[in-house]
């Protein structure tokens, strides 16, 4: 029996969960209790990470295929996939935006209304990445740093700390 290698675990607005399943490349919805309800997707590439967008939709991104999906949770299908130019590792959204980091560092906004792209500065070693009232906020983990940038990418602040260490 193979086992959840979980990747991502989101609890959505409404107290549900969905939790993102590398090994047998699945979107998994599971109760408030953590009762499991259902496979949401199954994807045909290896997911890394995922984000609540807006209403009954989520986005996973699938690493080196340079693709994010955006998912209806509620329909249990693919609705929409975005080709980047770079790997997708990391996604966040605000409701309007998506903001899309890859290992290196690359990173891609989205506009979710016409499906516009802009790739953002250089965010040297940023790894996982939050989008918070239009500001980016993300982990430089071999640096243990945390920071917060402009939705252009532009640095706005670093902080380190002793205590922080290799955070992802």
């Amino acid at each position: 029996m193979r086992s959840l290698r979980i990747y991502a675990c989101r609890i959505l607005p409404e107290g549900k969960i969905i939790i993102l399943d590398n090994n047998k490349r699945q979107l998994l919805l599971f109760s408030k209790d953590g009762i499991f309800i259902r496979i949401i997707v199954t994807f045909t590439n290896n997911p890394y990470d995922t984000c609540f967008v807006k209403n009954n939709t989520v986005a996973v991104v699938l690493g080196s295929t340079n693709q994010t999906t955006l998912v209806d949770i509620e329909m249990n299908r693919i609705i929409q996939t975005i080709k980047l130019s770079h790997d997708c590792n990391g996604v966040a959204s605000d409701g309007e935006t998506l903001v899309i980091s890859s290992s290196d560092s690359q990173r891609t906004r989205v506009n979710i209304n016409d499906m516009s792209h802009t790739l953002l500065e250089d965010m040297g070693g940023v790894g996982c990445i939050a989008l918070i009232q239009g500001n980016i906020y993300g982990t430089i983990p071999v640096e243990n740093k945390v920071c917060c940038l402009k939705s252009t990418g532009e640095l706005l602040w670093i902080f380190q700390h002793q205590d922080i260490d290799c955070p992802v």
